[in-house]
């Protein structure tokens, strides 16, 4: 009993110490130089993501719970660095929201992972999952989500400094866009059905994570392709749609899936 305690506490206090010494080292990086309203989305990140995995047992709507939470914590970033600054660039107010949305989701799903896979250990080897499990999503919680922030941040930092205007303004549109469409179904419908709102954040989520992740897979296969002296138009627009058509597809299923689980009809 002592050991079960005591093995999950030490892995718990490394993983914590391990995700101070890995702030200590992002901090010099660019992004955290220029963008100085990402040290605010830290402790709001870290915070988040500690509450629900301690209750993430096995909860599937976590990971909508945390994509949610990421869009709230990155406004609420957003508006503090404005209070602060007396101005925030429209750049800056993209890259908090994808970089905060993009690592809570990924995170909650990848420490779902893991939890899954530490209690299947626990129940083989005879050991109670709650002496272990909590402690160490608290601990592999905190440094997850503090290296996919430093990631994503870098990342978005690097696309949007290489003046990727038109990938900027195709981010812009979706939410709109989107929120057109499924007010143009609405009249299409009678008016009889109304989404929910937890239908409505779900299907906009998905279709900023598709949009987002063809514009990464588009930049990487252009870059690519033209250094292997190949034309772009002929070779990534068929794999681009192929990859629109799957990541659309299999993200509306995750959404569905998930408001499935927690009981939402999708429409009020």
């Amino acid at each position: 009993m002592v050991l079960q305690i005591l093995v999950p506490f030490m892995l718990a206090g490394l993983g914590t110490v391990s995700a101070g010494m890995l702030l200590e080292v992002v901090q010099n990086w660019d992004v955290f130089q220029e963008v100085t309203e990402i040290f605010i989305l830290v402790p709001a990140v870290l915070g988040m993501k500690g509450n629900l995995e301690m209750t993430l047992a096995s909860r599937l709507s976590t990971a909508l719970q945390a994509t949610v939470l990421g869009l709230l914590a990155s406004l609420m970033a957003t508006l503090l660095g404005w209070m602060a600054e007396g101005t925030l660039p429209l750049h800056h107010v993209m890259l908090l929201c994808s970089t905060s949305i993009s690592t809570a989701f990924v995170a909650s799903l990848l420490q779902g992972i893991i939890m899954v896979g530490v209690i299947i250990g626990s129940k083989r080897m005879g050991i109670n999952p709650d002496n272990v499990a909590t402690p160490m999503a608290a601990s592999f919680g905190d440094l997850i989500s503090l290296a996919l922030l430093a990631c994503f941040s870098q990342w978005f930092y690097s696309l949007m400094g290489a003046n990727h205007r038109s990938a900027q303004v195709l981010l812009l549109l979706v939410i709109p866009g989107q929120l057109i469409f499924l007010h143009l179904i609405h009249l299409m419908k009678g008016g009889q059905t109304v989404p929910s709102p937890l239908l409505t954040v779900s299907f906009l989520s998905a279709s900023l994570i598709q949009v987002f992740s063809l514009l990464c897979a588009a930049d990487c296969m252009v870059h690519c392709l033209w250094r292997r002296g190949k034309d772009p138009d002929s070779y990534s627009i068929p794999y681009l749609t192929a990859l629109g058509d799957l990541l659309g597809t299999a993200l509306l299923s995750l959404a569905f899936v998930i408001l499935w689980c927690i009981g939402d009809s999708g429409s009020v």
